[in-house]
């Protein structure tokens, strides 16, 4: 009997330790979802592929996106450079809606929250959108179905 309850504590004891571990691991959209909006400046940490900053309220780490629209916008980051963060904190993460260093400003989410490397889609849902064609098909009789257009299939009547 004491044998099986020290078994079923230690089994609780450790699953709770693995939970922990994985909550701490938020993506960039979790800290949007989850934080409040807030500032934080300090000296820029490099770490295990990873960018810090360290600030007087702690070591945060800074979600700064897709790394493609990232090297677009020309930030160099330099560890040791000072740094402000304006974005979505959640505990010790900050998702960066801008980053600023020195002069010069950086614009990686919209003030919602929105990546900014997301763009605006490629429009396939458009009524009239002209885009690539995506978003019509066109068939042997003539007819044309856009997205929206009660097009036969799915339950409808055939047209």
């Amino acid at each position: 009997m004491k044998t099986t309850r020290v078994l079923v504590l230690s089994i609780l004891l450790i699953g709770s330790a693995a939970a922990g571990a994985f909550a701490a691991d938020l993506v960039g959209r979790e800290v949007v979802d989850q934080g409040t909006i807030g500032t934080v400046t300090g000296a820029l940490v490099y770490q295990d592929s990873e960018w810090f900053i360290d600030a007087e309220e702690g070591l945060f780490l800074v979600h700064l996106g897709n790394h493609d629209f990232v090297d677009g916008t020309g930030m160099e980051l330099n560890e040791g450079d000072e740094a402000t963060v304006y974005g979505f904190i959640a505990g010790q993460d900050i998702a960066a809606v801008n980053v600023t260093l020195g002069s010069d400003v950086y614009a990686l989410r919209s003030e919602d929250g929105f990546p900014l490397w997301a763009g605006s889609g490629a429009m396939r849902n458009q009524e009239t959108g002209e885009g690539m064609g995506r978003n019509r098909i066109e068939s042997t009789d003539e007819r044309r179905y856009k997205n929206r257009d009660n097009r036969p299939g799915r339950g409808r009547d055939e047209a």
